[in-house]
């Protein structure tokens, strides 16, 4: 199978178009065969009222809706971009993170969709994607065990899975590059979504077994974003598509586990309205976030009909011991 190379762009546009332009042009220069952007509302993915702040790296002292607010995608740049990406004859991927937003992206013309990490187990988001082709899944915030559980939900002879790890930016020696060939075991079509500097990473991930490789990119190191530190510019990126298309290069493997302090997990199920003691739950009650611990999406109606224990403020995450069961 041919080696396919995404390049992501996600906020690196600043929201310009002639940044956007440039960055295209840079990333077919450069022989990528596909671009990416992402469309969401922030509002969506995270609790707004939490204040909970990451503690280390390039996001330190910011919430994780701050950062996302910031790089919002207005719909119009994501079609700018799709445009673009044709007339240069690259495929686009655009990341989906609610499923009431792909029938906007499908008006658009759009048809290769990629989810996200921390949305690989939001039952509302891959129930839509049962059976269907053109679809891109990372698997970072799933694991292996968690994969098992979820994948059937996922077409394993035609989606396409990227190995990962949720930490911006990562080390060379926090992927083990060895679930890869693990992952080779439920599909053929297997990726990394590389969040590393490094240009010889694809190389790495190539020699185990991996054939497509997403790495984030801008068009150079004048750009300012919420993406811009852990991403590539556009010249190396053509030096990483090199590398890949070489013979191996030799790897050390490091058995060092590594500590992400990651913050924000998945999605799970908030209260997004005020409800008395003894409120029956509905579904226009509830909201799902990104957050480390609470009840995961897949359990929805373990919830819905119960009766609340208590009073329950808006923007609470929901917990089993606020119900009545």
């Amino acid at each position: 199978m041919k080696n396919f190379v995404i390049a992501e762009i996600s906020g690196n546009h600043c929201k310009s178009k002639k940044i956007l332009k440039e960055t295209i042009i840079g990333c077919f220069n450069a022989g990528a065969n596909a671009v990416k952007m992402q469309y969401y509302k922030a509002d969506d993915l995270v609790n707004k009222f939490s204040n909970e702040k990451y503690k280390t790296g390039i996001w330190r002292g910011k919430t994780p809706y701050q950062i996302l607010k910031k790089s919002e995608t207005d719909i119009n740049l994501v079609k700018y971009g799709f445009k673009l990406s044709k007339k240069y004859n690259l495929e686009f991927l655009c990341s989906v993170f609610e499923p009431k937003d792909f029938s906007k992206l499908r008006k658009i013309g759009i048809k290769n969709f990629k989810i996200a990490s921390l949305e690989a187990n939001y039952i509302n988001l891959i129930k839509e994607i049962k059976n269907k082709n053109n679809f891109f899944i990372s698997l970072g915030a799933l694991g292996l065990n968690e994969f098992k559980k979820y994948k059937k939900y996922f077409n394993l002879k035609k989606n396409i899975f990227f190995y990962c790890k949720i930490k911006y930016p990562s080390l060379i020696f926090d992927y083990d590059l060895k679930q890869i060939a693990k992952l080779k075991k439920f599909s053929k079509n297997i990726g990394i979504s590389d969040h590393t500097k490094s240009l010889k990473m694809g190389n790495y991930a190539k020699q185990f077994g991996a054939n497509y490789f997403e790495k984030h990119v801008k068009l150079n190191n004048k750009i300012k974003s919420e993406d811009s530190k852990f991403s590539i510019t556009v010249k190396e990126l053509k030096k990483y598509i090199y590398y890949i298309k070489q013979k191996n290069i030799k790897y050390k493997y490091n058995n060092k586990k590594n500590n992400n302090n990651e913050i924000f997990k998945t999605r799970k199920i908030f209260v997004i309205k005020d409800l008395k003691k003894y409120s029956i739950i509905k579904r226009k009650h509830l909201g799902f976030f990104r957050s480390l611990q609470g009840i995961e999406t897949i359990n929805i109606n373990k919830i819905l009909g119960k009766k609340t224990t208590k009073d329950i403020q808006k923007g609470t995450k929901i917990h089993f011991n606020h119900l009545i069961i």
